[in-house]
Formats: C-alpha cells, structure tokens, sequence
C-alpha cells in the first residue's frame, strides 16, 4: 500500500499506512523499522499546520523506541519538539501524554527534579474526571521520582493513588509498573511482608498477561476462520445468480461448463477444508500448550526473589550471594521466556536446568550434590530443540519431595544422551525426606506437576506425529524420571 499510495495526492491516506506500518514493527520489537517509519512521518509534517495528531502520535511512539533501546537522550530531543507543537494548538490530551512520557524519560535520565515537574505540571494541568488515565500515570511518575528522592512518604502517597485507579481501571500492565515501584518502596523501607505480597501480585498479573494473551490468539483465529467461510458462502451465492440470469437459449451450454465447474469448486473447497482443518488442529495444539504451560505455579520465584531481598540487607554481598543473584536472574529469565515459546534449543533447557539446581544448592545450603551428563557436544544442544521448561517440575519434584534440607548426603543425577533416533533424558534422586507422594490420597490419581507434564509430552509427538514417551518409577529410596525425545532441528 506504501507503494501504492501517491503522498502528494494522498497524503493523509499515505500517512495513515506510515503509522500502521511503524506500530507493527514496533509491536514485533522490530525498532530499527518502526523507527525509519516514524521518522518519516515527522519530517512529512515538521513545517505542516495540518494532521498535528498524527505528528504527535508518530513523536510518542518515537519515544518509546528510544527509550525501550536505551536512546534516552533522542527521546527527550523529539519529545520537547512535541510539546512545543501540542502546546500551539492547546491540544490537552495529547499535552498531558506527551509530559508523563517525557517524565519517564527524565527518570531514566535521572533527572529527577526536571521529571517531578513535569509530573506536577500534569496534575495541575489536568481534569481528574475529564483525564483520569494521565492523572493515574502522572501519580505512578511522581511516586518513581520521590523514591529516587528518597522522599518515601511522597512517594507511598502518590504510588498508592495511581495502583486504586489501575486496579478498576483493569490494565495489568499499568497495575504492573505501578506495583514494581511500590515494592521497591516496601524493600527499601524494610517492609518486607508487604514486598512479599506485592511480588505474588507482579507474578500473578504477569501470568494473567500470558494467559489472556493466548486467549487473544485463540478468538483471532476463529473469527479469521468464520470470516473465511462467510466470503466463500457469499462468492458461491453470487455464481447462482449469475447462473440463474443465463439466457435461455445458452442455458444448456451453461448447465454443462456449470456442472463442470461445481465439480472443480467442491474438489478444491475440500482441499480447502482439509488443508484449514490440519492448520487448525495444529495452532489449537499449539495453543493448549501454552495454556497448560501457563499453570504452572510461579510460587518459587516468589519464594527465592523474596529470599534474595532480605539476605542483601542483612549481609554483606560475599561472593555466593552474588553468584545466588546472577543464577536466580538468569533462571527467572529463562522460566519466563519459555511461556512464550512452545520449543526451545536443548542447550537452553540445560542451561535452566543448571541455573535451577544452583539457586536450590545454594536456599538448602548444600543439601544435595547435583551432576549433569551429557554425550552431545555445546553445537549439538544448540541444534537440536525440545518442548521448553519440559524438565522443570521433575527438578522442582526432586528438590521438594528428596528431603534434602540440612542434610548432606542427597543426590541428583541427570543425564542427557543422544541415540540413533531419539534424546533421552533422565533425572534420578535419592528420597532422604518423607516418601514422595506420586498418587493423590483421596482421588488416586497421579500429581498434577508430573500429569502437566506428561500432557506436554503427548502434544509434542501430536505436534511432529514422532513417537515420545515420559515414564516416572521409584524403587526403594530412588526416584527416576525419563523423557524420550524425537531428534528435531533447531
């Protein structure tokens, strides 16, 4: 349509396609792209009087790139030149929006008391009734600076506001930002039960992000898939009434190429069918998976980011809790990647393997000895893929259910090997605690974790049509969990 549309002629039209264009690339995290879009459009417009809403709107958009891909200084440059140009023409909406986003990039500059202004500017300037939303985001603004300040009051204050309006307002990502500075507050303060909380909430909107996401995904393709089969009812209704305006003296010619023609369409309508049928039996799959992945039950990075918390203000950053911190990051950012990846490369399933068992070593302080094993070479983990986070409720099984708190003599062994055809991966511990509870007492039937489990195996061979298999046994004080795997290119 770029191509297509002539911006001398139609401009607003070429200007509108420039915008779509950006905010694509920009929502794919294609940034150099939407950047070059942007950019277009506000140097289409630098001298106009004309389309000022959609100068302002390429500017913000702008600004979140910069900001996202650290380019703080080029954000403000485009931002002031925005507020010059809402200010001329008394634009309010957009006066107010553009001095909370400048306001967060002064943080980000750490200029604090150049950012509290702006927030303040916000506040007076603004109708709470009329604007609300700017009203909220200037409160979550000032409460940021007045932290940086070391003001807490100020800042509990205005952070508070702004998370009542973002809980009715019902948007989990602006409830989000508001909670993080909240609980940097709580910590900051020495509040550390009320951080707890908090960080269950961040973690509990994060999973309803996910969640509502996959949701999204789902009802867009249906209604792609019933848009589809209305425009194909309508075209066939429409070749029946050109049929039926034939002239009689060519209608049994007709009727002939007709029937021709009706045999052709419902040999190539099956086709169809069958072809959309396995495309969406396959996003379905896809889809399940990722709904099943998205219970699992986040409690662990609650538990260590908590841990982490009070241990930094009680000690003194020896080497080992900077180790703990780098290996509860680099976990945290795996576990969280892997709920918008269906498959992932085995080194990464290794890697949050090793990253796991390193957090656990260090909260059972040296409870248990861990070994992982493995025939491939670092380029073979990097081009072959499994399901991500298969193995993380064995591991997390193992731990909880091995007893190996203040004890020294536990045990896990795991082992990664390739065959011929398939990988086999296996997890063993030793039971040093209470019997490991693989039934449910009432129901008798398996534990959820390793059922979740076993369901994500079973769409992984639906998904490839390649034989897998997941079996749990224990024999004695020994418990052992394997996963057979097809070889599949990264």
């Amino acid at each position: 349509m770029e191509n297509e549309i002539d911006s001398k002629t139609q401009l607003k039209e070429y200007l509108y396609v420039l915008s779509v264009s950006g905010y694509i690339h920009t929502k794919f995290a294609n940034y150099k792209e939407g950047e070059k879009y942007f950019k277009k459009i506000i140097t289409l417009l630098k001298d106009s009087k004309n389309y000022l809403d959609l100068y302002l709107a390429a500017s913000n958009n702008l600004a979140h790139i910069y900001k996202v891909t650290n380019n703080t200084d080029e954000g403000i440059h485009i931002m002031e030149k925005a507020l010059v140009k809402a200010k001329q023409i008394n634009e309010i909406n957009n006066m107010l929006l553009i001095q909370n986003n400048l306001g967060q990039l002064y943080v980000k500059k750490e200029q604090y008391k150049v950012a509290e202004k702006k927030g303040l500017e916000v506040l007076e300037q603004a109708n709470e009734k009329l604007y609300p939303i700017h009203v909220a985001n200037a409160n979550r603004l000032l409460g940021s600076v007045y932290y940086y300040l070391g003001n807490y009051k100020k800042s509990e204050e205005h952070i508070d506001k702004a998370i009542a309006f973002f809980r009715d307002f019902k948007n989990p990502e602006l409830l989000r930002n508001a909670l993080d500075v909240k609980n940097k507050l709580l910590i900051k303060t020495e509040q550390f039960e009320d951080a707890a909380k908090v960080n269950s909430e961040i973690i509990s909107l994060l999973d309803s992000v996910s969640l509502n996401t996959n949701i999204q995904n789902l009802q867009k393709n249906l209604v792609a898939y019933e848009t589809e089969k209305k425009d194909n009812e309508i075209t066939i209704l429409k070749q029946k009434d050109e049929i039926s305006n034939f002239k009689i003296d060519k209608q049994r010619q007709y009727i002939y190429f007709l029937f021709i023609g009706l045999v052709g369409i419902t040999i190539l309508g099956l086709i169809v069918f069958l072809y959309q049928k396995k495309i969406n039996i396959i996003q379905n799959l896809s889809l399940r998976s990722k709904l099943t992945r998205s219970q699992f039950n986040p409690h662990y990075i609650n538990n260590a980011f908590t841990s982490l918390q009070a241990t930094l203000v009680e000690n003194n950053l020896d080497e080992n809790l900077i180790d703990y911190t780098s290996n509860v990051s680099r976990f945290s950012r795996l576990l969280l990647e892997s709920t918008f990846k269906d498959e992932w490369t085995l080194f990464e399933e290794k890697q949050m393997m090793e990253n796991y068992l390193k957090t656990q070593l260090y909260r059972l302080e040296d409870g248990f000895d861990y070994n992982i094993d493995t025939n491939l070479q670092k380029e073979e983990l990097h081009a072959l893929k499994v399901p991500s986070a298969l193995t993380q409720t064995a591991l997390e099984n193992a731990i909880e259910h091995g007893g190996f708190k203040n004890n020294s003599n536990g045990e896990i062994k795991v082992s990664i090997l390739k065959n011929n055809d398939h990988i086999e991966i296996q997890i063993q511990n030793n039971i040093l605690g209470h019997q490991i509870q693989t039934e449910k007492k009432m129901e008798n039937e398996p534990s959820r974790g390793l059922e979740i489990t076993k369901q994500r195996v079973e769409l992984h061979s639906k998904i490839h049509k390649l034989p897998t298999d997941f079996s749990f046994t224990k024999n004695g004080d020994v418990a052992l969990v394997t996963f057979t795997l097809p070889l599949l290119p990264a």
